[in-house]
């Protein structure tokens, strides 16, 4: 009798172990191995993928959160008890579209389709996304660490943050994010950093990625392609296109707004570039910039500095330990608006007055002492409010700079990489395989 009561015990054991593992296995097809990934055809099997953070998933049509009664939690997550629980394996978007996903938790961090992030995604669009958060907010993947992102592009959606918030990803640190996109969609950030492309980029490498049409706003730095970029990070052939970049801190960048230990290159952007904080400086590249090397960019943005201590450049606001090189300012205007603001609380009136005088209004840098400046351009077309101008580059014509490539001033630019703009109104280089701008001053 006891053996047999034995034998029933273990049997319900062990239904109940299995009813758990059927329970938390995948439902569709596919044995989730590289070679043969689950295959997603439905948004609850989109949801399995946090049953099994480390196999391969493939999107086999498109899906739409619109009328689904599912509230998305992000796969892979942080809590105290557990720590870090990162997506680990590769999700193949096989080119399909995620349609009206919502995400509103803006009490918490690592908010988007991935959270904690240390995978690949790719070939995933995604259109009419909002998703908002506290802290690394992005519609992709929030929170990532030797990260591979590429092919992914985001269309007409919202992202909402305290802290930081990016269009593709939110943070990562170490990695690759390539081939993505973001277009007509708005990244807001009220503390933290904001990129159309990612927020905070740590040793990372974005490259060959584009906005068109987006509006970035920061409390901190803010940059068309991605907010702070640092330690040893690099970005590549990117451009933002008739975008709006405003950042109350720090810097405002047509590509980045705060670089440090940064390579940017072959890059470009057009739109309005602002930034409105105390010291805060403005670039039509990058802001603030500190031991950064630009070289083979250009922009043709408004950049303004409202900071009552910011620069404002054609190509980089201010910098230190920096080198500029190959760079042509197209700018329509570039400014530096000082407000009549009073003296901080720390600072005396002595101080204040030094400071101030290293304020500016640049062509190439708003402030260029401590930029090495070689082989770069500025458009004599460029509007400026002249204050404490620094007249760094060599003056143009219009003749010289427009329908010219790959001569003349465009001579050091590689063709391969490059290409002459088929715009009627843009007869300016543009990279190859990104869209065009449409004409020379879209936005005002």
């Amino acid at each position: 009798m006891i053996k047999r009561l034995e034998i029933t015990l273990l049997v319900v054991v062990l239904f109940f172990f299995l009813s758990l593992n059927t329970v938390s296995a995948f439902s569709g097809t596919g044995t989730g191995t590289p070679n043969d990934p689950f295959q997603i055809t439905t948004i609850n099997q989109l949801d399995e993928i946090r049953n099994n953070l480390s196999a391969s998933y493939i999107l086999m049509n498109d899906l739409s959160f619109d009328g689904s009664d599912l509230i998305w939690e992000p796969i892979g997550n942080f809590s105290e008890s557990t720590g870090f629980q990162y997506f680990t394996g590769n999700f193949d978007g096989n080119n399909q579209t995620i349609y009206h996903l919502i995400i509103d938790k803006p009490d918490q961090d690592n908010i988007g389709i991935f959270g904690c992030f240390a995978g690949s995604v790719s070939n995933l669009n995604i259109e009419n996304a909002t998703v908002k958060g506290n802290n690394s907010v992005g519609i992709v993947a929030a929170n990532g660490t030797n990260i591979q992102i590429s092919n992914c592009h985001v269309a007409n959606s919202s992202v909402c943050s305290n802290m930081d918030a990016g269009g593709i990803a939110g943070t990562f640190a170490i990695g690759q994010i390539q081939n993505c996109s973001v277009l007509n969609s708005t990244i807001s950030s009220t503390e933290g950093c904001g990129g159309g492309i990612v927020a905070t980029n740590n040793k990372g490498e974005i490259i060959n990625s584009y906005v068109v049409n987006i509006s970035v706003t920061a409390g901190s730095s803010a940059g068309g392609i991605s907010g702070l970029n640092n330690f040893g990070s690099k970005i590549e052939t990117c451009s933002a296109i008739d975008s709006t970049v405003e950042s109350n801190s720090y810097g405002a960048g047509g590509i980045s707004g705060w670089s440090i230990d940064t390579v940017i290159e072959n890059c470009y952007a057009t739109g309005n570039i602002t930034s409105d904080g105390f010291a805060a400086n403005a670039g039509g590249i990058s802001g603030s910039n500190y031991n950064v090397s630009l070289q083979n960019c250009y922009s043709t943005a408004f950049v303004t500095s409202k900071g009552g201590l910011g620069n404002a450049g054609g190509i980089i606001g201010v910098g230190s330990g920096c080198h500029v090189a190959d760079c042509v300012s197209l700018n329509h205007a570039v400014n530096q608006r000082t407000p009549l603001v009073p003296i901080p609380p720390k600072f005396s009136l002595t101080t204040y007055i030094l400071l101030k005088i290293e304020m500016g209004a640049g062509y190439i840098a708003g402030n260029n002492s401590g930029v090495q400046v070689n082989d770069c351009y500025y458009w004599n077309g460029i509007e400026s409010n002249k204050i404490f101008p620094s007249h760094n580059g060599q003056k143009i014509n219009s003749k010289m700079m427009w329908n010219t490539f790959p001569s003349g001033i465009w001579k050091n630019w590689n063709p391969e990489i490059w290409e002459l703009s088929s715009s009627e109104y843009y007869k300016l280089p543009v990279l190859k395989g990104q869209p065009n701008p449409e004409k020379f001053y879209p936005v005002n």
